[in-house]
């Protein structure tokens, strides 16, 4: 008798947050169930991010009425469009887009550029610490790097 196992949709993904301190990114590792949307598979990444940790050692790094209103993903460029309530509200705003990246590079390894967007538009700060008007792309030694794609006028 031969049994046919059926191909696991879990694999495991890294989350990034912040301890107590709220000055570094730690990743926690998660089991998620994926499916074959490429788009929904970030989105659904994403969204847990926001939700915050299951750790009791990390901290969350947005408030709870943030969160991802969509993704698009046109080749291996990803644009994620966020809530006008994550700008007021998110948490330790200078790693907030920083945890974004890690966690998109880290466990995406097609994405290659990500663009941010506030309701769908372009949006230069996050409480003076994080410059949305730039596109972050991922370099050549795996590490994220940005790069200034629009000017502030």
């Amino acid at each position: 008798v031969f049994y046919i196992k059926k191909a696991s949709n879990l694999q495991y993904v890294y989350l990034y947050f912040t301890d107590y301190r709220g000055k570094k990114l730690f990743a926690e590792k998660r089991k998620f169930k994926t499916i074959k949307n490429r788009v929904k598979n970030i989105k659904n990444v994403l969204t847990e991010l926001t939700l915050g940790p299951l750790s009791n050692y990390l901290e969350p790094i947005f408030n709870h009425t943030a969160y991802i209103k969509n993704v698009w993903l046109v080749d291996t460029f990803l644009y994620v469009n966020l809530n006008k309530t994550f700008v007021k509200q998110a948490k330790a705003n200078d790693l907030s887009i920083k945890s974004f990246n890690h966690t998109i590079f880290k466990n995406f390894p097609y994405i290659k550029k990500i663009k941010y967007l506030i309701d769908g538009q372009n949006f230069h700060t996050i409480s003076g610490f994080e410059n949305l008007g730039i596109i972050y792309f991922r370099s050549s030694i795996g590490e994220w790097a940005y790069r200034h794609f629009f000017s502030k006028k």
